[in-house]
């Protein structure tokens, strides 16, 4: 199930600082009357009060927005702090909740069905791996499998639509091969969806 308002941000994002914290206990997830109760426009600290600490908690540079009229948007435009907080799956409650802040204020909220259990060995099984598509959220991927092996922080790569220039903060997920699944399974997000998956087996 997603849900997507309408973002009045300026969707160009430049990497000031990447940085995420996965913590190591159990995911505590976000039942669906918090869901329901969280809105467009609230403020972090509203929405820690209502959900709790979120699962994981992602920098995703800045967004820019355009206040005033066209003429004078050059000259109004305002670098807002963005970042993600994820809720993943748990048994009780089988959805990841993925809320995206710009400037402190809630801008997107989505929540996606939990396909495949989390894996507790690291590694990444055949069968979660056939889950994973191009497109996904971060939020989506650790639903999916897991927290990665190793997680690298790869700069950015620049998006051209129309006359603006938007930069994508560009990280990679790593799956190493284990005895049950000798296979490295290799993710690149942009932007905070997924635009690669790669798998190579150990020799």
């Amino acid at each position: 199930m997603n849900r997507h308002p309408p973002i009045s941000i300026a969707t160009g994002l430049a990497l000031a600082l990447l940085s995420s914290a996965v913590l190591a206990q159990a995911p505590h997830g976000l039942d669906f009357r918090a869901y329901l109760s969280i809105q467009r426009g609230m403020t972090e600290g509203q929405v820690l009060s209502i959900a709790g600490p979120p699962d994981v908690q992602a920098d995703q540079g800045v967004a820019f927005s355009n206040q005033g009229s066209t003429r004078d948007r050059a000259a109004a435009r305002t670098a807002l702090a963005a970042k993600t907080y994820t809720y993943l799956a748990t048994e009780a409650d089988p959805y990841t909740t993925t809320l995206a802040f710009a400037g402190g204020q809630l801008t997107e909220i989505q929540r996606d069905g939990k396909t495949a259990p989390v894996p507790a060995a690291r590694g990444l099984d055949f069968h979660t791996y056939l889950s994973l598509q191009r497109g996904m959220t971060e939020g989506e991927v650790l639903g999916n499998a897991g927290p990665p092996d190793l997680q690298a922080d790869q700069g950015v790569v620049f998006s051209a639509q129309g006359h603006a220039r938007s930069a994508l903060a560009v990280r990679t997920y790593t799956y190493l091969p284990t005895t049950a699944d000798p296979q490295t399974t290799t993710i690149t997000f942009a932007g905070g969806r997924v635009t690669d998956i790669r798998r190579d087996r150990k020799f």
